[in-house]
């Protein structure tokens, strides 16, 4: 098979991320199943070393934060994150490079005599789905390439997460928040505890402040896992440190100490002060990696320049908009819970003293829509005007029923246009050169506009 070959057999398997997502349907996934595709394709998971995140906010810019520390380090590192904004191929990468169209091909048609046979499986048995193919997938390229070490977010939840085969030197839990509640429960007790369904006995563990009912139950399944569990803010400290740039909206700096004394300093490639957590929880994670598999520590020097280097696309990212000088400032971010469209907001207010703020707006049906839209109605730091559009995900919620749901309580106007590129237009005519437009709700919209801008270098 060539590229568009594979891509287009990997597309015949039911992908979840384009479909609705029930209990029933969840209920069909098992590691079980997870495993039996593994022995099949010669368990390449067990060949690498491994650290696994899981979380419902900052998990993928913790995975960027290390995977790049590492890297500074002197390490060959691959990276395994979900979903993608152009290209599925985003998704599997070694020292900051996807696996190329070819090696995709290659591999994926290595898989195809296995895959062929569970297509068309046994009663009682199911189809392997497009995640856990395309994470076997990255499995096996990981494998074979020889890297030192994999950087392996969680797809959705964790305890049944087709990632979660592996058996990583530490496991890192970001922030949890409200999300997938059909899936992994409507309490963050219930949501916590699948998310700590990564912990593996005996394996070190970290994670960042939480709420008190998730961190509750995340300190309950250590416990039961034989887990030492440290935590951003207690056993490691952090701290901001203050800007050294002009920049209207300067990267953030700060500290964090180590439980042994052991501190690191760096200015964040990541625009916004929450991602001072997550770089936290990245340099514990690659330090506990480095330690158990070197037996020293990170240079500072790797600290600083892999933080600095990071690539995460599509949160607060800064774009240009083509053939204009002076328009306004354009952000992309793929916020899809209220918890997350609040930090955004907060940001953007702390920041950028700027007006109008235009937003463009699309998500998923089965996200938190009224949280979502009453942090972008907040008349203190929402925004002014509010377009509505097709997010691009087969499951998204259609303009027309975002705009009902945002007149009924929204003071702000809104619009509704069905093309995303006429609504990113609209709002950058409506914002103007002193105003701000963000883009926001869904990484599948994101990734469609994301593909006609570049991103904005200062």
């Amino acid at each position: 098979m060539n590229y568009a070959e594979a891509t287009e057999y990997l597309d015949g398997f039911i992908n979840l991320e384009r479909s609705a997502l029930d209990r029933q349907a969840r209920a069909a996934i098992s590691l079980e199943s997870v495993l039996e595709l593994a022995r099949k394709l010669g368990d390449p998971h067990t060949r690498f070393p491994s650290i696994h995140v899981a979380g419902t906010k900052g998990k993928g810019s913790t995975c960027a934060f290390a995977a790049s520390i590492l890297r500074a380090q002197g390490l060959r590192v691959g990276l395994y994150v979900s979903p993608h904004l152009e290209t599925v191929r985003e998704r599997i990468s070694i020292d900051g490079a996807p696996i190329s169209e070819i090696d995709f091909a290659r591999v994926l048609t290595g898989c195809v005599p296995v895959l062929q046979v569970m297509r068309d499986p046994a009663p009682g048995r199911r189809r392997p789905t497009y995640f856990e193919i395309v994470t076997h997938l990255a499995f096996t390229y990981f494998a074979e390439q020889n890297i030192d070490v994999a950087v392996v977010e969680v797809g959705l939840g964790g305890r049944l997460d087709a990632t979660n085969i592996i058996v990583p030197i530490v496991c890192g839990i970001a922030s949890i928040s409200y999300d997938h509640t059909a899936i992994l429960g409507d309490t963050l007790d219930l949501i916590a505890r699948e998310k700590s369904g990564i912990f593996k006995p005996h394996v070190p563990a970290v994670m960042v402040p939480q709420q008190p009912e998730a961190e509750h139950a995340i300190r309950a399944c250590a416990h039961s896992s034989g887990v030492v569990l440290e935590t951003v803010g207690a056993e490691i400290t952090v701290r901001e440190e203050p800007a050294q740039s002009l920049q209207e909206w300067p990267p953030p700096r700060a500290s964090v100490r180590m439980p042994d004394g052991t501190e690191y300093r760096a200015t964040l490639g990541l625009r916004g002060r929450h991602q001072i957590e997550n770089w936290a929880l990245a340099v514990r994670l690659a330090e506990i990696f480095y330690r158990t598999k070197f037996n020293a520590a990170l240079a500072p020097e790797a600290v600083a320049r892999g933080s600095l280097n990071v690539v995460w696309p599509g949160r607060l990212e800064r774009m240009e908009i083509p053939g204009q000088h002076n328009g306004p400032a354009l952000f992309l971010d793929g916020a899809h819970n209220a918890a997350s469209m609040e930090t955004i907001l907060n940001e953007l207010h702390a920041h950028l003293k700027r007006s109008p703020r235009i937003c463009v707006f699309g998500c998923a049906r089965d996200k938190d829509i009224p949280g979502m839209l009453r942090a972008l109605a907040r008349t203190d730091r929402g925004v002014d005007e509010i377009i509505f559009t097709d997010s691009g995900n087969p499951r998204g919620c259609t303009p027309g029923e975002l705009a009902a749901a945002w007149k009924a309580f929204a003071p702000q106007p809104c619009s509704v246009m069905m093309s995303s590129s006429d609504a990113l237009q609209h709002a950058i005519e409506s914002a103007g050169p002193g105003g701000v437009v963000l883009v926001t709700g869904s990484l599948y919209l994101v990734g469609k506009l994301r593909e006609t801008l570049k991103p904005f270098c200062p």
